[in-house]
């Protein structure tokens, strides 16, 4: 999805070999992207397959943390942190990649996730909301059920595995979910949940009120205009709840 993208000058500023496997995370280095347990999750597979660097895009509090376990692990050398990247330098950043890990269960729209599979890198993260629904496994990736190293490491290595044809099959199907949300695709989806609440209302507004609540209306019992407020409400309602749903899909 993205155009004329070149991840080897990221690579060579880094150090990383030419035929080195990559494997790459990015967004805040802080506790609640669960970064820690990727750290060392990722670091078990890399203990055990010495062509193998990982790369950390962004910023945080726990690099300092992350470089000790490297250091203390032997494996500093191929750790590597990128900085901040933004605009055509993120996009190069996510092509220097083979397989993008992530194992953030706290969140809500999982844009990295995307974002890496817009430049065809299959992903390997934990099933929570935000990822589920962007991650299928054995598809464009692996979702693991639970926060285990050991699995995410098993995780990795089937990657790490797969021939030329199989692996080519899960980065086709990560460049197909990530054109599911799509910026046209998404927002035709929310054009089309306006216009089914527009058409929803005015039909509700055309109806008349309920024989009962009419009835108590006329009698001056329950005002007429309470009974079109709780009309809207539902209408309302409904409208804001579909927009959710559209607006999660635009990440």
């Amino acid at each position: 999805m993205y155009r004329l993208p070149d991840g080897r000058p990221l690579r060579k500023r880094l150090g990383i070999p030419p035929g080195a496997y990559v494997i790459g995370y990015s967004g805040r280095f802080s506790p609640e992207k669960n970064l820690e347990f990727l750290a060392r999750a990722v670091f078990q597979f890399l203990a055990r397959e010495e062509n193998a660097h990982f790369v950390l895009i962004g910023s945080g509090s726990l690099e300092k943390e992350i470089r000790q376990i490297a250091t203390i692990q032997n494996i500093k050398s191929r750790v590597h942190f990128a900085g901040i990247q933004r605009g055509e330098k993120l996009v190069a950043a996510y092509h220097a990649l083979d397989v993008f890990a992530f194992a953030s269960i706290s969140e809500t729209q999982g844009m990295v996730v995307t974002e890496a599979m817009a430049a065809g890198i299959p992903v390997v993260a934990i099933d929570s909301p935000g990822v589920r629904e962007v991650v299928r496994d054995r598809q464009n990736g692996r979702l693991l059920a639970s926060c285990n190293g050991a699995d995410f490491a098993r995780a990795l290595f089937w990657c790490y595995r797969q021939d030329k044809q199989a692996w080519s099959r899960l980065k086709k199907g990560a460049r197909k979910t990530a054109k599911q949300f799509s910026i046209e695709r998404t927002s035709r989806e929310a054009l089309e949940v306006y216009q089914d609440a527009i058409a929803a209302k005015k039909k509700k507004e055309l109806a008349p009120p309920p024989r009962g609540i009419r009835s108590l209306a006329e009698k001056g019992t329950v005002p007429f205009a309470w009974s079109q407020a709780t009309s809207r409400l539902k209408v309302e309602k409904d409208l804001f709840m579909r927009l959710v749903k559209a607006a999660f899909a635009v990440f």
